[in-house]
């Protein structure tokens, strides 16, 4: 029992940990990734969207230290789960 416990915390420990944010509206779940120019994870950020229209969304992060990003992502109407990295 003993080694399974230990495989599970060596297991967890070892797997990637991404700056992942969720961010829910009444039609989509995001899904947003907030990394810097080096492609490294953000840690903290603040993530706001606003849906504008059917087909598109205005992403906005914010985090200590670092500027401000912005974006719009396109969107599928049918599509329920958005991916994004800013």
């Amino acid at each position: 029992m003993k080694y399974a416990i230990a495989l599970i915390l060596a297991l967890a420990l070892a797997l990637p940990a991404f700056a992942g944010y969720t961010y829910q509206t009444a039609k989509h779940s995001y899904y947003i990734d907030v990394r810097n120019s080096n492609f490294r994870d953000i840690w903290g950020a603040y993530v706001t969207v606003s849906e504008s229209g059917t087909h598109s969304a205005y992403v906005n992060v914010r985090a200590q230290g670092y500027r401000d990003a912005h974006g719009y992502v396109s969107i599928n109407p049918s599509q329920h789960s958005v991916h994004v990295q800013i």
